[in-house]
Formats: C-alpha cells, structure tokens, sequence
C-alpha cells in the first residue's frame, strides 16, 4: 500500500509505492555465496585456460606485495563510490549537492547516498558500474592475459559489488523511466509513485 515520505533536504513529499531494502546481514549472506560461486568457477576457468601455476604465481603476487596491493585496493574501494556518484550526477543530471558520501563505522561500509529522486535506468546503471567496471572488465582482462592477480583483484570486487547486485537483481523488472529515491539508512530504494 503507497504511503507519503517528508525527504527535508529537497523539502518534498513523496508518495512510496514501493520500499526495496536488504539488511545487512542479507548482503553479507549474498556476498558469501558470490564469492564462493565466482571463485570456483573463475578459478577453474582460469585454470582450464592458462595454468595452475600462472594462478599460483598471481596468489603471491597478491599476499606478498601488500605495499601496492592495499593502495590499490582502497583507492578502488573508493572508486567504486565514485562511479555510483558519476552515474548519477551526469546521467541522472543531479547536481552535486544532493550527493551525500561518507563511510558508516558501524558497518564498515563506504557509501553514496543520492538524496533526490532518478529514473530507475539511472539507479540500476549506478548499481552495475562499479561491478562491471572493476569486476567484470578486471576479470576478462585476466583471461586474456593469464595475469592471475587481475584474476583475484576481479573476484574480490564483484563481490564487493555483491549488495549492489542484489538490489539490482530486486529492481530489474522496474520499468526504466519510473522514478526511484535511494534508501538513506540500507543497501535499497524507494520505489515512486
């Protein structure tokens, strides 16, 4: 049943169809299990197309030059909020203003919060960036070259793109042009009337 939100930063009332969320503890379950899938199937992949050994070689690559390998991976943490953010601001042409990043201590969790309603295309392609763009593009790549480490990098953010993959996969049958607000406390949205 639709009911009215008051959003105080755009001073609106909104009507909510729809309110499309995941706890925490449910993407924390989802990430587990994409984690678990993806690395048996790309690992086995990679395997079958390179060598156990490339693999083995990319490993200690990863764990023994923590010195590039932690840069790199907090710098790409925060790229991946980046991208949610340009998805937004220029496809959505939402100005910067309602644009809220920050990092949620009690969760250990990043985050970008949009505060102004966007079409569902926007919202859904601002769930996919981050995911194809530092995991799938990572992981083709690594095929490609047999650079094992790209391979790890790969698996690594798409499950960190998990919580985003499965909002995605709740909103994928939202028509395109319907208006979306983005959840200001979980991983979610609002769907609007």
């Amino acid at each position: 049943m639709p009911y009215y939100k008051f959003i105080p930063k755009n001073s609106k009332l909104l009507k909510i169809k729809e309110e499309i969320s995941i706890s925490i503890n449910k993407a924390n379950v989802f990430g587990i299990i994409v984690f678990a899938i993806s690395s048996i199937i790309f690992f086995s992949h990679f395997i079958l197309i390179w060598d156990f050994k490339l693999l083995i070689i990319g490993l200690e690559r990863f764990v023994f030059n923590l010195l590039i390998t932690i840069p790199i991976f907090i710098l790409s943490i925060i790229f991946h909020e980046v991208l949610h953010a340009l998805i937004i601001l220029f496809l959505g042409k939402i100005n910067i203003k309602f644009i809220k990043a920050g990092f949620k201590v009690n969760l250990g969790i990043p985050y970008i919060h949009c505060t102004k309603p966007i079409s569902s295309f926007t919202y859904k392609l601002s769930l996919l960036t981050p995911l194809i763009t530092l995991g799938i593009i990572p992981l083709l790549y690594s095929f490609y070259s047999g650079n094992s480490w790209f391979l790890i990098y790969s698996i690594i953010f798409i499950t960190g793109s998990s919580g985003d993959l499965f909002i995605f996969l709740k909103i994928r049958n939202i028509k395109n042009n319907v208006k979306i607000l983005d959840h200001e406390e979980l991983p979610g949205c609002y769907i609007l009337e």
